[in-house]
């Protein structure tokens, strides 16, 4: 018995889109969003992949027709034979039991992103089932090809081409951040602890511009985060060092400075050893209903 997939195999599904059709080495094709970088066992390694209409209905396993993944190379095959027949542009198709050897070994061939995750409560009626966003699509940019570049330019070069002023560089300076960003306030509203590890609260922002800058941003989190870990502590005031080590900050939409945003935060728990003199947390949080959001990683 191979445990992975008698485990978990049947407890995930795919949910893929038809981006195109075409007609290439004597058949008609369905290209879908997806291929080996989440169906690497399908593509290459042989196993077979059972593919449904959005109603449930199976589709068929043999026929004039083929499925393949966008991966462009000849080997991105999800369903080598089938029967298109009534399947179009833009429909969904959904891959059953692909709870093993899928994501965990998923990859970013070709500029591919890892797909989001929607959980669904098992074993209550559909008109109560609860669902939740587990994981968003994830975001290229903090993919580590980027995240993990070290330009050219940053490595040390004696080749100055040009010398600034003070002057000059006062010009080209953001007067807001230089000058005013200083004198921005925040004050916590309606700070709940709803459990261990989950707290709620409001934030009412007086800033010098009409946004919240992601520096005020910044500040505001990273206090937030920190009352948030002296609680989870067990401390009634803040007579600990608390380091933010990791920072990780999305703003998604620009949230005004004339009014208040609800700020949630959740803390993973704590990821070192009893013995170990330091102890590590991850905070997420989102502020404005997630119009921004982040994590931090925390040494206490």
């Amino acid at each position: 018995m191979e445990p992975g997939s008698a485990l978990f195999g049947d407890a995930t599904v795919l949910l893929t889109r038809v981006i195109t059709k075409k007609a290439a080495r004597g058949k008609s094709w369905a290209i879908v969003n997806v291929g080996s970088d989440q169906l690497f066992k399908v593509t290459l390694a042989g196993f077979s992949q059972e593919v449904l209409l959005a109603d449930g209905t199976p589709l068929h396993k043999d026929g004039p027709d083929g499925i393949a993944g966008p991966l462009c190379f000849a080997g991105d095959v999800i369903l080598p034979e089938t029967d298109l027949t009534g399947v179009e542009e833009d429909d969904l198709l959904i891959l059953p039991n692909v709870g093993a050897y899928c994501r965990a070994i998923g990859n970013r061939f070709n500029g591919q992103s890892e797909p989001g995750t929607l959980i669904v409560q098992e074993n209550q009626a559909q008109e109560d089932q609860k669902k939740w966003l587990a994981y968003i699509h994830e975001d290229s940019y903090w993919g580590p090809i980027i995240q993990s570049y070290l330009p050219q330019g940053l490595r040390p070069s004696n080749n100055a081409q040009k010398v600034f002023t003070n002057q000059q560089v006062d010009k080209l300076r953001s007067v807001y951040l230089h000058k005013q960003c200083g004198a921005d306030t925040y004050t916590f509203h309606n700070f709940t602890k709803l459990s261990e590890d989950q707290y709620e609260m409001t934030v009412a922002v007086n800033s010098q511009v009409s946004f919240l800058s992601a520096p005020l941003v910044m500040r505001i989190i990273s206090d937030a985060t920190i009352a948030v870990v002296v609680d989870s502590l067990g401390a009634k005031e803040k007579e600990i060092s608390v380091w933010g080590s990791r920072f990780n900050v999305s703003l998604d939409s620009i949230l005004r400075s004339d009014r208040q945003h609800p700020l949630d935060i959740q803390l993973t728990p704590k990821m070192t050893s009893e013995s170990a003199k330091k102890r590590e947390f991850i905070a997420y949080w989102q502020l404005g209903k997630g119009a921004s959001h982040g994590n931090i990683l925390v040494i206490v």
